[in-house]
């Protein structure tokens, strides 16, 4: 295997918002031209197009189509500091225009001041970028009806664009795909499982295999794809736990993969499990436990290997192919059969996807499971806080009041970690590298009380820590009121 390295730009991009790579992902320029000019039009459903591509010192008009007044400004909600000069300082008027001028490199993200909801992206380069993508190919998928086969198209426009460009043309692919389609980032996980199966392909091969900072694209699930190739492959473990390690080293500054990976392993290693198991959950698991207890050199390692492996045990529970019947009126009771503590709460963990999927995502009725563990109060807690993160898949704009509302009606010992939840979850779901700005929004609603604010800036800082580039970090922290800074001034992740 070559060496693995990461991608990084220079480019102005203001602390690194969005790495350059994006610039593959966002060139649907129907509106690119050589005269230096161009138009976004802003309509009662939001920009168009969304995604733009000029050059350095071209000029950039929204023009206001839509009912009422609109605030074409850069990112973050409300403070625009990415890009500060962006920004007309005043709301546009129906029928009116307001220009920019673009004087910086960079991928700028965008957004109505009144209605942040909509948002968009800007790329500008020094001469443009050529198009990498047919845009008939993705309309072609966006246009099918038929979710299963437009599922199909998804998954053959990323093999197809693998194949061409290697990992980084497949999650510039992923990247525009999850733009482009609602649908698709509500199945995100299983496309960066596809990704991974193709680099495991290519790592088998001798291939050349660069591995950046996207691979934590929707929850990291390219590991979960790779780990379990190789296991499948080899029939061993044997090296996996180093590739990780290594992947953490050349990726120090742009992410944290260790955990993710090592949850990957055991993911991978449950997917595979012997059919003999057909049946019965803890015969399942057995094997990928005792692997965990292997290859785990501390407490943590092994917790989050074990992780993977009830993630995966929860997603047979969901499936007719394993025979596992799940009891709609106790959905975590296999993880009371686990004394060791380590083990128990890794299954409080990621049984997570039970509840919702039973309760068609209504959070309000899957956190009752939770609450309703007849277990310690420390399990009933961690079951809150995961259920509340895998929500926000289904939390579509900024849109909190439904979400806030859920938790704040538990009782005091649970609404805390429901908070918590539901921030972590906004820094792993959205538009690839701009999660955290709906984070942002979410810390500064109007609808969290005082107390809750806190709750919500600490656990950002946690997670943007263990899951941003440093530049990132940085500006996630210059976001935030200095009041509330914590794990901001802390930025050994290892000693949080």
């Amino acid at each position: 295997m070559k060496k693995i390295h990461s991608i990084r730009y220079a480019a102005a991009i203001c602390i690194g918002v969005i790495a350059l790579f994006l610039a593959a992902a966002y060139v649907i320029n129907e509106l690119s031209n050589d005269s230096g000019e161009h138009e976004i039009i802003f309509t009662d459903e939001g920009f168009s197009p969304t995604l733009l591509e000029v050059k350095l010192g071209d000029t950039v008009t929204f023009t206001n189509k839509s009912t009422q007044e609109f605030w074409p400004a850069s990112d973050v909600h409300p403070s625009h500091e990415v890009y500060s000069e962006f920004d007309p300082l005043m709301p546009i008027a129906q029928n009116d225009s307001w220009s920019f001028t673009f004087n910086e490199l960079g991928i700028w993200g965008f957004h109505d001041h009144i209605r942040s909801v909509f948002e968009g992206l800007i790329t500008v380069s020094e001469e443009g970028i050529d198009n990498q993508f047919s845009i008939e190919a993705i309309d072609d998928c966006v246009s099918i009806e038929n979710l299963g086969q437009r599922r199909q198209c998804w998954n053959n426009f990323i093999i197809a664009e693998y194949e061409k460009g290697g990992l980084e043309q497949g999650f510039a692919a992923f990247a525009h795909l999850y733009i482009s389609d609602a649908s698709f980032s509500e199945q995100c996980h299983g496309y960066t499982h596809t990704l991974g199966d193709l680099a495991y392909e290519t790592y088998r091969t001798g291939g050349e295999l660069t591995v950046s900072k996207e691979v934590a694209y929707c929850t990291y699930g390219f590991f979960h794809g790779f780990m379990e190739n190789l296991i499948l492959d080899t029939g061993t473990y044997e090296g996996a736990r180093e590739f990780c390690y290594e992947i953490e080293k050349q990726l120090e500054g742009d992410t944290k993969t260790v955990g993710p990976c090592i949850h990957g392993i055991g993911h991978g290693v449950t997917d595979g499990s012997d059919p003999r198991s057909y049946g019965d959950a803890l015969k399942y698991a057995e094997p990928g436990l005792a692997l965990c207890d292997q290859i785990g050199e501390t407490e943590y390692e092994v917790k989050i290997c074990a992780t993977g492996i009830f993630n995966a045990v929860a997603a047979m529970f969901l499936s007719d192919e394993y025979g596992l019947v799940l009891d709609e009126t106790d959905v975590y009771a296999t993880c009371r059969e686990y004394e060791r503590e380590v083990f128990r709460e890794a299954c409080y963990e990621d049984f997570k996807i039970i509840p919702l999927a039973i309760e068609s995502d209504d959070l309000e009725l899957a956190l009752q499971h939770a609450v309703n563990i007849p277990d310690d109060l420390h399990y009933r807690q961690i079951a809150v806080d995961m259920i509340a993160l895998m929500h926000i898949y289904s939390v579509r704009g900024n849109d909190f009041e439904y979400s806030i509302n859920t938790c704040n009606a538990l009782d005091e010992q649970y609404r805390p970690r429901c908070i918590q939840g539901l921030t972590s979850g906004f820094t792993v779901v959205g538009i690839p590298d701009k999660e955290y700005i709906r984070a942002l929004a979410f810390c500064e609603s109007d609808k969290l009380n005082p107390a809750d604010v806190g709750t919500c800036y600490r656990r950002l800082q946690w997670d943007a820590i263990h899951r941003f580039s440093t530049e990132t970090v940085d500006f996630i922290c210059s976001a935030i009121p200095e009041k509330h800074h914590g794990y901001c001034n802390r930025r050994d992740a290892t000693a949080l």
